[in-house]
């Protein structure tokens, strides 16, 4: 059975998904000694960034072909 990424369509928008959930990924297990518990996450402001990179890259993608609307007022100050 193929794993959820082994499934996404090829080209631009597979590549994308991929790329971000594997920089994603790399984020959460670089930085899980940070967040043991949800109530006391302090994530490091170099690791926000990284994360709205991940994020605004990814929405650029998605913008290119007008899948994403423009956004008004941002939430919880990750997007772009």
């Amino acid at each position: 059975k193929k794993g959820n990424l082994e499934q996404l369509p090829k080209g631009k928008f597979g590549k994308a998904i991929s790329e971000a959930c594997s920089k994603l990924d790399t984020i959460q297990i670089n930085n899980s000694p940070h967040c043991v518990t949800a109530s006391t996450c302090n994530i490091p402001k170099e690791t926000q960034l990284e994360i709205s990179l991940v994020l605004k890259n990814l929405f650029g993608v998605f913008s290119d072909a007008g899948y994403v609307l423009p956004q008004e007022v941002t939430e919880q100050s990750i997007l772009p």
